[in-house]
């Protein structure tokens, strides 16, 4: 049988990463709120692995985004302020292809 896991406020979430990404989209909600709106300043980032969980789900929820079709990302200053004060890891441009 699954096993739920639930946050200190009874939501139930499907898994550990689930509610990883819904605390994540409400404190960058929070921090969204104290910017100025963004403009179209958009430059190419990406993550490590190990930092994809909560760096996509800021993407998601805040912001302008453009999926590059591979593993990199245009967003915008407003996104990239979020991810800083999150302590969300971030490369810029675009990761090293593997021949």
């Amino acid at each position: 049988m699954r096993e739920y896991v639930k946050d200190e406020d009874g939501r139930v979430f499907a898994d550990e990463r689930t509610k990883i990404s819904w605390d994540t989209a409400k404190a960058a909600e929070e921090i969204a709120e104290t910017l100025p709106p963004e403009g179209l300043d958009l430059k190419p980032i990406y993550f490590e692995k190990e930092h994809s969980t909560r760096g996509w789900a800021v993407m998601l929820t805040m912001g302008r985004m453009v999926y590059t079709g591979g593993d990199g990302y245009w967003v915008s200053d407003k996104t990239r302020t979020i991810l800083e004060a999150l302590n969300i890891p971030y490369n810029h441009g675009f990761p090293e292809k593997e021949e």
